[in-house]
């Protein structure tokens, strides 16, 4: 169920994202090396301007957003929550989500960009920004698919139902 919900709404999402990444990419980009960002199907393409070979960078967003499937799944096996309580945990799920998304994005770019890029002969970021993009991005793919989702699944559980169900009860707060 939630692998054919992310398929159907998957386009929509990475155009919202790539449209979020860009706009930051902007912002942070001194060099104005960054030309576009463009959501194009299942891929991510970004343009940029002294790009070997002229060839633009182009990411598949399924390794951006798969976690989205992930998380779906741990919110909708959970047994015996209110749909409504149920569609809440969704909703804010995602929002949590998106921003780390269009995080990972970001570092993405800038990653690619000290690791393929020379101006004057010389590397565009310090060893040290290089090496901390390189250690983030490996991070972001390593936390990102599995350990992102099972923390904002946790959390938003713990709080709409253990907590409002018994915690609340038990300490003599009424429920609203």
């Amino acid at each position: 169920m939630a692998f054919v919900l992310w398929i159907v709404t998957a386009p929509a999402i990475n155009a919202v994202l790539t449209f979020c990444a860009e706009k930051i990419v902007f912002v942070l980009d001194t060099y104005d090396i960054t030309k576009a960002i463009d959501s194009a199907g299942k891929n991510i393409i970004l343009r940029y301007a002294p790009s070997p070979d002229g060839k633009p960078l182009i990411l598949n967003y399924r390794n951006l957003t798969f976690n989205t499937v992930f998380l779906l799944a741990l919110i909708m096996a959970v047994p015996s929550v209110p749909p409504r309580t149920r569609f809440k945990i969704i909703l804010l799920g995602m929002c949590l989500l998106f921003p780390v998304q269009i995080c990972r994005l970001v570092v993405i770019v800038f990653n690619h960009y000290g690791q393929h890029i020379q101006m004057a002969g010389k590397d565009l970021y310090p060893v040290v920004l290089r090496k901390g993009l390189y250690q983030a991005e490996r991070l972001f793919a390593r936390l990102d698919g599995q350990l992102v989702p099972v923390v904002i699944w946790s959390g938003l559980y713990f709080y709409y139902v253990w907590y409002h169900k018994y915690f609340r009860k038990r300490v003599g707060i009424a429920t609203h």
